[in-house]
């Protein structure tokens, strides 16, 4: 299948799409194939066709910071968030870019706005244990990772980070 990117690549130029489906799909299939800078390059066509949906500022986010380009994604991902939106992936997503600057204040902040959005979801949990263990409260990231392994049984990570904090 990899071979036929350059094939969907010219399809797609020589169609000039205006909306942004093909380049999220065609994002969507770099990154899965391993090559995030093709992904990244996609993924700005579409937002530069409208597609500034959740999924692509997590997408963004995510490469970017594997990338090392945690500086470059948080504007990114602050501007979709600005205009209102409750997407708790993309607050997780932030959160993490936060983190990784250790500006774990503000991604408590917005871990803390995700889970009064939707706090059932694992993943932030195990964020806000992440952070909380960060902030040097280890008695409540216990607590968070327990939360997610409350929620997700099977959730190895966080079984991980709750072992290795209870080890200390």
């Amino acid at each position: 299948m990899r071979a036929d990117f350059p094939k969907v690549e010219a399809a797609i130029r020589a169609a000039s799409p205006t909306a942004p489906e093909p380049y999220v799909v065609l994002a969507d299939a770099w990154r899965t194939a391993g090559e995030p800078r093709r992904a990244l390059g996609a993924y700005r066509q579409a937002l530069d066709h409208g597609g500034g949906g959740a999924h692509v500022y997590v997408a963004m986010g995510e490469l970017l910071l594997q990338a090392d380009r945690a500086a470059e994604a948080i504007p990114l991902l602050e501007t979709a968030l600005g205009r209102g939106s409750r997407d708790v992936p993309m607050r997780n997503t932030l959160a993490v870019l936060y983190g990784s600057e250790n500006r774990f204040s503000e991604a408590e902040r917005l871990l803390e706005e995700a889970l009064h959005i939707n706090s059932d979801e694992p993943l932030t949990w195990l964020n806000v244990g992440v952070v909380r263990q960060a902030l040097g409260q280890k008695e409540r990231a216990k607590a968070a990772y327990r939360e997610a392994i409350r929620l997700q049984p099977d959730f190895t990570r966080a079984r991980q980070y709750l072992e290795a904090l209870s080890k200390n």
